[in-house]
């Protein structure tokens, strides 16, 4: 049996690099109420109050102002230091008077302690070329019995491209 002595192309070795990264975002969702013509209240948290959601309602309609009081307090990508509602400015605040005759209630929904953890992990795989070959007669028979081919013999492993080298097994 001969053996090849070389071959045209080989592949190098190929290092694919998976990374795979993922956000939990954990905090606190705390919810105020506070009833008409009150006073001033103001929210103040450790760190920092971010505003979700302020309904104003009475006993049978309700009115979502939230818009308003986002603009009124100045809250942009960051939390605020502290969110100040009037109690007094109800009717400022839904455009007018929603159930005439009956007192109100503004409920206030926040986020506070809002922290991210990241995990990041990298999948490292080595795809490897090895060539092995071996040579034989299809029809080569010995006492009427085809005779079965040897082992493969190894000829050449991947070359490295230099940018992999001693990132390989």
């Amino acid at each position: 049996m001969s053996k090849k002595s070389h071959i045209d192309f080989m592949r190098p070795y190929l290092v694919e690099d998976v990374e795979y990264i993922r956000n939990v975002a954990d905090c606190k969702v705390k919810t105020k109420q506070f009833m008409e013509y009150t006073g001033i209240h103001c929210i103040v948290e450790k760190n920092g109050v971010t505003i979700r959601k302020v309904m104003v309602s009475g006993l049978t309609s309700a009115k979502d102002v939230t818009h308003t009081i986002i603009l009124l307090a100045g809250q942009k990508e960051c939390p605020l230091d502290k969110v100040e509602i009037n109690t007094d400015s109800f009717d400022a605040y839904t455009d007018g008077n929603i159930e005439p005759g009956t007192r109100k209630i503004i409920e206030v929904e926040y986020v506070t302690d809002e922290i991210v953890f990241e995990e990041k992990k990298v999948r490292h795989t080595l795809i490897e070329d090895e060539v092995f070959v071996r040579v034989f007669d299809p029809v080569d028979c010995a006492n009427g019995m085809p005779v079965h081919p040897g082992d493969f013999d190894e000829i050449e492993k991947s070359a490295i491209y230099l940018i992999n080298k001693g990132r390989t097994c």
